[in-house]
């Protein structure tokens, strides 16, 4: 029989060797589609080339450049001219994932009160799959709780949400993208 002691330590032993994941409040995702997951801040470019987007505000989204990434995993984000909130995800498995539908729910946009934007995306296996939204014209400018959404089918694959805040009440942040070559 073993003594209370010695099967706490076990108990804590099994614990360190088999971690449960901790989630970040406002993160959630299906861990049999998604194999790695990652979120937060990433640097908008001026010379992107765009592809149609019915579902959203403007009509089309920019397609990501080679260099872009996530550069700060974070869940608050400065509202700055250029900057974009995203979700990176490799899937789980040997397959790709085709027509995931990316949904972004937002604060009304000003002028016509929008709250969400929709489209539609391939997640390659094996790699990175960067959808971000960026902040580009004085409508899409609201702070408040923005959260981005992946679904396959019926089936949500992630789910993030994010604080975009007064850039003042980050100052560390928000100049991140200051010199970031856009051209690259």
């Amino acid at each position: 029989m073993l003594k209370p002691q010695r099967l706490a330590k076990q108990s804590l032993v099994a614990l360190l060797l088999c971690p449960l994941p901790v989630l970040a409040a406002g993160v959630s995702f299906d861990e049999t589609r998604v194999g790695v997951l990652r979120y937060g801040l990433v640097c908008g470019s001026d010379t992107a080339e765009t592809m149609p987007a019915p579902d959203t505000a403007r009509g089309t989204i920019q397609k990501r450049e080679d260099w872009q990434k996530i550069i700060v995993e974070t869940q608050v984000i400065p509202l700055v001219k250029g900057m974009a909130l995203g979700v990176d995800m490799v899937p789980a498995g040997p397959r790709s994932l085709e027509n995931v539908r990316i949904t972004v729910t937002h604060p009304p946009f000003r002028d016509s009160g929008l709250t969400v934007d929709k489209w539609t995306a391939d997640f390659s296996r094996g790699s990175s799959n960067l959808n971000f939204f960026e902040f580009e014209f004085p409508y899409e400018m609201v702070e408040g709780t923005w959260t981005m959404e992946a679904t396959k089918g019926f089936r949500t694959l992630y789910s993030v949400s994010f604080q975009v805040v007064d850039a003042a009440t980050v100052p560390e942040m928000a100049g991140l993208c200051d010199g970031v070559s856009l051209t690259s």
